[in-house]
């Protein structure tokens, strides 16, 4: 109590006019009491003798128009603002800040604003909390000054949600949904500052869990054993793309919702950062996602512009297999040359080709909209001869090293003539790719029918 009476004449020191006549240093009585309102109580007035969820600030004890009280304000609330009913004319009058948006930070001890009032509480500016975990405020207003000071009870104006913060994924796959309770450490959460900076991608255990996710929420709540629907957390509904950062407002409480990410799923691996900040109210979310080794191979050529460093035309590990890899594209008209590599950035890395030399060697696709071949670490290229355009399927087979397109009219179920029901005429080829005509007993090669391809013992 002495220390709250010291805090306000220290306050009214500070607030009040350098110069005050005599005439001025008489003090106009105010109402009985002020009432605190926000959407902490959806605004409801005091009626009928029923507070209605306001917060009454008495006046104070020895003077005509000072009031002070410890306001105990509920997590999440965002705006808020006094009231009283005039003595004079009865009618409600509202006190709202001059600024259109004075917030309340962490450490704030005696910060001061000059008040407005109206009957029109749309007219005025409330006073605004960002991020409010639940604690009091203790709010001493002065009417002769005009002025209102906010103090910080047990030395913080923002309490942060806790000493211990988790962060809660719930993960979509292939498989199913399950979720993971990571522990953050005091390098990623300071309670003392309301801080929280979140990186997957530096932390000291693995990621293996968000490798393959098609969808991620995420929250961050105080609660070792939670479910996503009632966590009390950090967090707000926010969608982010690719590489675009993206800012959000939080809430804290029950109100706060989970950050939601659709990611590319199987085969593709992707880190998430949240940077959060209670004195603000703004969380910076971003995502990165790499494709996991061995599970693409990328097309490089013709159809893409030559590109190395791009994979916008990758073909997808089979499931099953450990080097079957499939696709279908369309290839337009003079576009057909192209090789494989299964990585991207290095010209002489990875190159998967019909020959070892950097040369192209041309193909035609059969009666059945076919073309198979075998296939080797080289930088030959495939080139379609007399190609007029259309959807190619892929089959890049790096268990047997072979190859197969198709054309789109086998894609669509349209087969070309059958050879009277029989095997046609088998082709042979070194494991370099060149026609063999003569295979030699005990040789290694690959055989190619129109039934399929294979690599055997002669």
């Amino acid at each position: 109590m002495l220390m709250k009476k010291i805090l306000s004449l220290l306050c009214a020191a500070v607030m009040a006019p350098m110069a005050v006549s005599a005439a001025d240093d008489a003090e106009v009585a105010g109402p009985e009491r002020l009432y605190a309102i926000g959407d902490f109580n959806e605004w409801a007035l005091p009626a009928d003798g029923n507070d209605n969820g306001a917060i009454p600030i008495e006046l104070s004890e020895g003077t005509p128009s000072t009031y002070w009280e410890d306001m105990d304000i509920p997590a999440g609330t965002r705006e808020f603002m006094f009231c009283y009913t005039s003595p004079a004319t009865g009618n409600t009058v509202y006190m709202g800040s001059t600024l259109p948006s004075f917030t309340l930070y962490k450490y704030a001890m005696g910060v001061s604003c000059i008040y407005e009032e109206s009957e029109n509480r749309e007219e005025l500016h409330p006073f605004t909390l960002r991020g409010w975990a639940g604690s009091r405020i203790m709010s001493t207003i002065y009417m002769a000054y005009g002025t209102v000071n906010f103090g910080a009870l047990d030395g913080v104006m923002y309490q942060s949600p806790g000493s211990e913060m988790y962060a809660l994924f719930t993960i979509e796959n292939a498989q199913g949904t399950s979720t993971e309770l990571l522990t953050l450490t005091s390098d990623q959460y300071d309670p003392a500052f309301g801080t929280l900076t979140f990186d997957t991608s530096s932390l000291v255990w693995d990621r293996e869990f968000l490798e393959h996710a098609s969808k991620v929420s995420l929250i961050f709540t105080t609660e070792q054993s939670v479910t996503p629907d009632s966590a009390t957390c950090w967090g707000e509904v926010g969608r982010c793309d690719a590489v675009v950062p993206g800012q959000y407002n939080i809430a804290v409480g029950p109100g706060g919702q989970a950050f939601e990410f659709d990611l590319p799923g199987e085969g593709y691996t992707t880190a998430i950062s949240v940077d959060m900040n209670l004195q603000n109210g703004l969380a910076s979310v971003s995502r990165q996602t790499e494709a996991l080794p061995g599970y693409f191979i990328y097309l490089i050529g013709t159809p893409q512009g030559w590109d190395i460093n791009s994979a916008a035309m990758p073909l997808s590990l089979k499931p099953g297999t450990t080097g079957v890899y499939e696709a279908t594209y369309f290839i337009g008209e003079g576009e057909g040359m192209f090789r494989f590599y299964n990585s991207l950035g290095d010209w002489d890395t990875g190159s998967i080709g019909v020959r070892e030399a950097d040369e192209p060697s041309a193909f035609t696709f059969a009666s059945d909209g076919t073309i198979e071949t075998c296939c080797l670490y080289g930088k030959g290229s495939w080139e379609l001869a007399d190609w007029e355009g259309g959807e190619v399927y892929m089959r890049v087979d790096l268990e047997n090293w072979t190859i197969l397109f198709k054309t789109d009219r086998m894609i669509n179920g349209i087969s070309g003539p059958e050879v009277n029901g029989e095997e046609s005429a088998t082709v042979w080829y070194d494991l370099q790719g060149a026609p063999v005509s003569h295979p030699v007993k005990g040789g290694i090669y690959i055989k190619v029918t129109d039934k399929g391809s294979a690599k055997v013992v002669y």
